[in-house]
């Protein structure tokens, strides 16, 4: 399918209303994009774990110039509009040269996604992989309020996850067949299936060369951000940097703490696949403490 301004999700009229000159920019990005360069690292997962402070961490250091926006989308939701559509939100290819310096963009929901991490693979062999595990019960109910916030949700949590299965059920299959296919429901509502890391992570290690993958715990990432920010730095083999703080970005705060009866019958749920997560992994993250 050719790519369309029509359905750029950067260029409509109602963002040329709110923002003309923004609009300006982004149709000379989308004309200049074969000078722009292809990211070194892509943040690929997994939502609601932290990656937004990870993000701002690496946008700030020297030798990093960022994609303009943090979640581009383009190996899930907006894969229809080409590798050029993609290629526009980075730098110039020459600005890198001049800082020698590294790109890359972070969208959490590929590592879900039924075929995004294939499709980077396929146009990005070499392109460094980061992912951030966390516990996939406070995952779960972190995306849930989102969910709420953001208008999509209207059950209590115990609903919403008895209803997931009939929500999504045949999405996967309709998202493979069809590229252009509309994934929100899938986006929106995958709370507990989008925490069975056992039946993510595995592919990724099939897809890509062991030396370009990193898995973090997001609870050590919150417990040691500095910690972890100079073994991310030392992955990307960048010249070691901090930021002025290590504030996090968009931490959830709840009114309501999840029922414990609830936490209970999920660790339960979660621990058949958490443990074949460890063995695989060689890592115990501790989530059923």
């Amino acid at each position: 399918m050719k790519p369309s301004m029509n359905r750029d999700p950067n260029f409509n009229w109602q963002r040329i209303k709110q923002n003309p000159k923004l609009s300006a920019w982004w149709l000379y990005a989308r004309i200049t994009g074969n000078k722009r360069a292809l990211p070194n690292f892509i943040i690929a997962g997994t939502a609601r774990a932290g990656t937004t402070s990870l993000f701002q961490y690496l946008s700030d250091h020297p030798k990093i110039l960022p994609s303009f926006r943090k979640e581009i989308k383009y190996f899930d939701i907006h894969y229809f509009m080409g590798i050029q559509w993609y290629r526009s939100h980075f730098p110039y290819i020459y600005k890198l040269k001049k800082i020698e310096g590294l790109t890359g963009e972070a969208s959490p929901n590929y590592l879900g996604h039924p075929t995004a991490m294939q499709r980077i693979a396929l146009a990005l062999p070499d392109v460094k992989i980061i992912i951030i595990l966390r516990n996939p019960i406070d995952r779960a109910y972190s995306h849930y309020h989102l969910s709420i916030k953001a208008g999509d949700e209207n059950l209590k949590f115990n609903e919403a996850i008895d209803l997931e299965p009939v929500r999504l059920r045949g999405e996967t299959e309709k998202i493979i067949a069809n590229y252009t296919y509309p994934q929100g429901n899938f986006i929106k509502h995958s709370y507990l299936s989008r925490g069975l890391y056992i039946e993510q992570v595995p592919k990724v290690f099939k897809l890509f060369n062991l030396d370009n993958i990193l898995i973090l715990s997001s609870e050590d990432f919150y417990r040691d951000p500095r910690k972890i920010f100079y073994q991310i730095q030392e992955f990307l083999n960048l010249p070691t940097w901090e930021p002025k703080n290590y504030k996090a970005f968009k931490q959830s705060v709840y009114q309501e703490p999840m029922d414990d009866e609830l936490r209970k019958q999920l660790v339960e749920y979660y621990r058949p696949y958490n443990l074949k997560l460890y063995d695989f992994l060689n890592r115990d993250f501790g989530w059923e403490k």
